[in-house]
């Protein structure tokens, strides 16, 4: 093989090692197909592990990355001590550590500045497609596959089966914006804006909306720090475009009405409307936190909340997820915090701590111009990392897939 040759070889491979990243994100809707790329990445990623063991700990992005997850993984594993379920903690361990090998892939790949740009580029497009998509299903009932939306609630790609894209897209929304603030017209950028923050909230999922508007002060304050007096005037027009878009949307679509009447059950100051505003996740939270005080060194076990749930619930007779015969209680603890401390104890918690202190360091320390490549990763992964996350598992394997292929990305 001569010169050419090998370098059109090594050309192609450094591309598809880059679209492997990408296909994560463009198999993400697809119930488990994401697991496709991943699953090649960790291979390949144990591959880098041994053959390049070592210099690898010398490359940009790996230390930090390792800490990272090590702040989570190690917690995990030594909640198997005691478990109340040790196989399926330990099959949580076991598959929580593709993520790891996956992004020791990541970061190697992303080895500089001209891909992250692509990666982010191809990110920003296929989420502009999620957002047509799911525009296509509030005007017409169905998307361009011809799902409709489950319960009135947008839900493009994901299907009628998994309404997840309105906990999704606001995670992974600082890609798509940050990518428009760059290279759009101000005018493109507020149209985006605008249809980023119907999709969002016709989704139905009241953790998106807070997620996004996190997402949203987050830009809006990195803006202001940029320049403010520019800065201050597109928000204040962004601000006025977004709540007379969900003001309309509340006279016009009466599942997003209702969502938003009873979310502010929240505030009447009775028990019982806030836990009917809360989709009753009052005696979820109760039984985590009883069950943290009684294991608070190391937890449960991971993913050991749904088999230690009946022993822990304040009123098992009238708890309405044990009201079936057979049924072992909620899944999770519906709460980040809760489901660290229920699930892998204070050195749990200690390691999430850990983790956020980190990422608040690597900020502070960083320059600007470092600041402005790695905006849009941070901010993705502070959001996915909210202490008061209230959807998706944290050890879930498809939800920690997500934050973690974030976070390698962040680290890169």
């Amino acid at each position: 093989m001569n010169f050419i040759d090998k370098a059109m070889c090594s050309a192609m491979g450094r591309q598809a090692s880059l679209l492997l990243i990408f296909a994560f994100l463009l198999l993400l809707p697809f119930r488990r197909l994401f697991e496709l790329p991943l699953s090649l990445m960790a291979l390949l990623g144990l591959v880098i592990l041994f053959s390049q063991r070592a210099t690898l700990w010398q490359r940009p992005g790996i230390p930090l990355f390792s800490l990272l997850f090590a702040a989570f993984w190690l917690p995990m594993l030594l909640s198997l001590i005691g478990a109340i379920n040790p196989e399926r903690s330990t099959a949580t361990i076991a598959a929580f550590f593709r993520l790891y090998l996956a992004g020791i892939f990541i970061i190697v790949t992303i080895n500089s500045a001209e891909k992250s740009e692509k990666l982010l580029r191809l990110s920003a497009w296929v989420l502009l497609i999620w957002v047509a998509d799911a525009l296509l299903q509030i005007a017409v009932g169905y998307n361009s596959l011809g799902y409709t939306a489950p319960g009135g609630r947008i839900n493009g790609f994901f299907g009628e089966l998994r309404p997840e894209l309105g906990v999704h897209l606001p995670v992974l929304a600082p890609l798509l914006l940050f990518y428009a603030y760059r290279f759009w017209p101000k005018l493109g950028q507020l149209i985006l804006l605008v249809a980023v923050t119907l999709v969002v909230f016709m989704s139905g999922s009241r953790n998106g909306w807070i997620m996004f508007t996190m997402v949203f002060a987050g830009l809006a304050t990195w803006m202001v720090w940029q320049d403010r007096k520019k800065a201050l005037r597109w928000i204040a027009l962004a601000a006025i475009f977004m709540a007379s878009t969900l003001t309309g949307t509340y006279f016009v679509s009466a599942t997003f009405a209702s969502k938003v009447n009873l979310s502010l059950r929240a505030f009447s100051g009775d028990m019982e409307s806030f836990d009917a505003a809360t989709s009753s996740r009052v005696p979820i939270w109760q039984t985590a936190s009883r069950m943290f005080i009684d294991n608070p060194i190391n937890g449960v076990g991971a993913r050991g909340f749904r088999y230690a749930y009946r022993n822990y619930s304040p009123d098992p007779e009238n708890d309405p997820f044990l009201s079936e015969p057979g049924s072992l209680g909620a899944y999770q603890p519906h709460l980040t915090l809760l489901e660290i401390g229920a699930e892998t104890g204070i050195i749990g918690l200690a390691g999430f701590a850990g983790a956020w202190g980190l990422l608040i360091m690597v900020w502070w320390r960083a320059g600007p111009n470092q600041r402005q490549e790695f905006l849009p990763y941070i901010l993705a992964v502070a959001v996915v990392f909210f202490p008061l996350n209230s959807h998706h598992a944290l050890y879930a394997s498809d939800w920690s897939a997500v934050c973690f292929w974030l976070t390698a990305l962040f680290c890169a």
